[in-house]
């Protein structure tokens, strides 16, 4: 019995110690997201489009067109503007084919790409254009041009062309749903 209550009092004492721990590190997010916005706003979004990659992983997998990065790059442009726009498509793009393990000669090619979108969606930021249609055009731009190049690059057809239709699909859905509160949220 004396040793089932001191293990209740260590599960509680253990139990508060992660709770505090957790109070502070909320504190500590609230306090950067006040104090430092763009600064949270960046790497919130950064890391986001990093981690969106990972199921690539499963290589029997086709080239799903899901990810955050044209989000988090898009998003990055119009909230923080060109230079902090043009940054997010450099890193969120590297981290993300790093993290999911395909980092491969065609990537630099996205790199590119969603770096000069970043770039120009600071640059349009004040033109009162929706956070939907600047999404939606920019993705189908960013497949118009990339998926001819990716083919020539070597990747297979299918994969293109399986991309190429999951990616704007999946787009439409992420800047008319998700890309939208994300901007009103971070504004």
């Amino acid at each position: 019995m004396n040793f089932k209550l001191r293990r209740l009092k260590h599960l509680k004492k253990e139990l508060l110690t992660k709770l505090a721990v957790l109070i502070i590190l909320v504190y500590i997010i609230v306090l950067v997201f006040l104090l430092y916005r763009p600064f949270f706003i960046f790497f919130f979004l950064l890391f986001l489009a990093s981690i969106s990659r990972m199921y690539n992983h499963i290589y029997w997998l086709p080239q799903l067109g899901f990810e955050l990065y044209s989000t988090a790059t898009i998003l990055t442009g119009l909230l923080l503007g060109p230079w902090l726009g043009l940054l997010q498509g450099i890193l969120s793009q590297f981290f993300a084919y790093f993290f999911s393990g395909k980092i491969k000669h065609y990537a630099l090619i996205g790199i590119i790409s969603w770096a000069i979108i970043g770039f120009i969606c600071g640059l349009i930021r004040n033109l009162n254009i929706s956070v939907t249609k600047i999404g939606i055009f920019f993705i189908v731009l960013y497949e118009g041009i990339t998926t001819p190049l990716f083919r020539l690059s070597g990747v297979r057809t299918f994969s293109a062309i399986f991309h190429l239709i999951t990616h704007i699909i999946i787009g439409i859905f992420l800047f008319s749903t998700l890309a939208p509160i994300l901007y009103n949220i971070l504004r």
